[in-house]
């Protein structure tokens, strides 16, 4: 029969009446609490007792203590003359029991426990979110303003998707929190002026939901290397991240055996981690341009016969055979983007870009993009509308240069549109 058994903590543990009433059903059951992890508590097995449980909290403690100090030593002491014992501490949260029948309750000021609270979540949160967010929203800003200036290079860009998208749900998960710990404060507030008990913050809902984002966001961060064929780029950095996480938290408690302090503990984990994740990263990108080459590193791909997209075969009167050059080729669920440029048997030039639109929302600034790219010279250069009947198109413009016509032209479809530099006897339109 085991004598030590781990759980996963039930419900919400910032609730603390909550936690409290759990902890007193596993002491009914057998279990008491003996060690808390990151994630798990340890309980060791005991005769079934009616006890009384207490959360209490120490703003001054960290996790990363490698022993309490004098100060959260007096406090448990004063703790232990009113009968509450400690079951276990985990950074500033103490959990005590008793066995008393009616005992006396370790906090009775409503307007202290809630000084203690915020106290402690400014020390271990609260702050560095504030900072956090800023920097989100800065990030954010940034990527905004990115794609709305270039949509089709941020949107059919997989890691350039990713990274924005992974900021924006990071504004919005730290801003939700900053909101909800607003608003439980300001009822906290007022229930200890009353002196009525302090109301659950339910934090615990936002925590679940953060979980269930990283997820998503590492799933779809996964998708998008998967489509562009690099599944084997996305495995290594699921696991890699997973690695460097393990790697930091046993250190973290290697440092704390070693008695450590708390800052000392924070700086060498950050710095490690810092290195470790660019180390990573570093191998990652040498060991992908080895294997396939600094031109599949930056997604060119140099052939010798070029495959042409189907529509741009449409196009072209003559056939691909014996013209040579590059593909660059990026997609996401978003939109999808193809560049060639291709050197005929005879000298003849052939450049092209594909553009998919898979929502449709992005048709309309990934043509602005394309038809005013040369705004900012209309004095040189100017697409001006022409007949679309000749490509087959919905829509067509040709470009303009000091008041001459070029052979490049820009074609529209429902949901595709391809700007086309052709020797016109590639197409057969002069």
């Amino acid at each position: 029969m085991k004598e030590t058994k781990w759980f996963y903590p039930k419900g919400d543990t910032d609730n603390a009446v909550e936690t409290e009433a759990w902890l007193a059903r596993q002491a009914e059951q057998g279990w008491i609490l003996e060690e808390i992890g990151m994630f798990r508590w340890r309980f060791r097995r005991i005769p079934p007792r009616k006890l009384t449980f207490s959360v209490a909290l120490f703003p001054g403690a960290s996790p990363l203590d490698p022993e309490p100090g004098q100060a959260q030593q007096e406090f448990q002491e004063f703790c232990a003359q009113g009968g509450w014992t400690l079951a276990a501490s985990f950074g500033p949260l103490h959990y005590f029991y008793t066995d008393q029948p009616d005992p006396v309750p370790i906090e009775t000021e409503p307007l202290v426990e809630l000084a203690q609270v915020h106290q402690t979540k400014w020390r271990n949160g609260l702050k560095g979110n504030l900072l956090m967010v800023v920097l989100d929203v800065l990030l954010v800003g940034m990527f905004v303003a990115t794609a709305v200036r270039d949509p089709i290079g941020v949107f059919s860009t997989p890691l350039r998707l990713f990274t924005g998208l992974c900021w924006l749900m990071a504004t919005l998960f730290l801003a939700a929190e900053l909101v909800s710990y607003g608003l439980w404060y300001r009822r906290a507030r007022l229930a200890a002026e009353r002196g009525d008990p302090l109301p659950p913050k339910g934090e615990g809902r936002l925590k679940r939901l953060y979980g269930c984002g990283g997820v998503l966001m590492l799933a779809l961060g996964a998708v998008l290397l998967w489509q562009e064929g690099q599944a084997t780029l996305a495995v290594l950095l699921l696991l890699g991240y997973a690695g460097v996480g393990v790697i930091l938290w046993q250190l973290a408690k290697a440092l704390k055996r070693e008695k450590r302090t708390a800052k000392e503990n924070i700086r060498l984990t950050t710095v490690s981690g810092a290195v470790l994740m660019a180390v990573f990263l570093m191998v990652v990108l040498l060991a992908t341009a080895q294997k396939e080459g600094p031109e599949a590193a930056l997604g060119l791909e140099e052939k010798e016969d070029i495959t042409r997209p189907p529509i741009v075969q449409q196009l072209v009167a003559q056939g691909d055979e014996g013209f040579r050059g590059t593909l660059f080729q990026e997609s996401t669920f978003l939109l999808a983007r193809t560049e060639g440029a291709e050197y005929g048997p005879n000298g003849e030039e052939l450049s092209y870009t594909v553009i998919q639109v898979k929502l449709p929302a992005l048709y309309g600034p990934c043509l602005h993009q394309l038809r005013d790219q040369y705004e900012d010279w209309p004095e040189r250069y100017i697409y001006r509308e022409t007949d679309p009947a000749p490509w087959g198109a919905s829509a067509a413009w040709r470009l303009w240069a000091a008041g001459e016509a070029r052979d490049t032209w820009l074609l529209c479809w429902e949901d595709t549109m391809v700007e086309l530099t052709a020797d016109p006897a590639l197409t057969g339109i002069a």
